[in-house]
């Protein structure tokens, strides 16, 4: 008798839990839809545990990543942000790096976004905080997403980067060594040789 009895609450607690889950999920689509990445599931009324964006955590104050896919390791170094954005970007990882990340951290989570993406944003509206809000604007008017992982990383585009690069330093590196040097050398101006 008592074995019955349990395998009976033992199974209409089933049945609730299912139910309940069912029920959050109707809600959830009849919800304004907030694009996440593949694999997590997000709503904006409810959350029911599937959806493993970086959390805040109120003790340390610090936003903490929930998956592998959320921390540092996962996403792209620092040449990936001197390509994609520039050097503003660049230097703000080297030199408060853990700022940085916690940003990236604050807007995957309020985004919904993965890694990659995190930093893309950042890296943007650390480059040109105006650009980034008027293309978040143009996504919420037009639905369409902006593409901040693969920005400037066209193979034409790294070659031309890499080439003016070049250009830019050699013409930097003669003033720096002309002004510590106290000239450009005689023979360079001496046209009866």
């Amino acid at each position: 008798q008592k074995s019955t009895i349990d395998a009976d609450t033992m199974a209409a607690a089933s049945l609730k839990s299912i139910l309940w889950v069912g029920i959050l999920a109707m809600a959830c689509a009849f919800t304004p839809v907030r694009h996440a990445p593949k694999g997590r599931l997000h709503c904006e009324r409810f959350s029911i545990g599937l959806d493993m964006v970086p959390k805040f955590d109120q003790r340390s104050a610090r936003w903490e990543p929930q998956t592998d896919e959320d921390r540092p390791q996962s996403g792209y170094g620092l040449l990936g942000s001197l390509l994609r954005q520039g050097p503003l970007p660049f230097f703000q990882r080297v030199t408060s790096g853990d700022n940085y990340d916690q940003a990236v951290l604050k807007v995957m989570a309020s985004e919904g976004l993965d890694r990659n993406e995190g930093q893309g944003n950042m890296d943007a509206y650390l480059n040109n905080p105006n650009d980034w809000a008027m293309i978040k604007l143009q996504e919420k008017e037009t639905g369409e997403k902006y593409d901040f992982v693969n920005v400037n990383m066209n193979p034409k585009q790294i070659g031309l980067t890499i080439t003016w690069a070049c250009i830019v330093f050699a013409i930097v590196g003669r003033i720096i060594y002309v002004a510590a040097t106290g000239g450009a050398p005689e023979y360079l101006y001496d046209i009866t040789s």
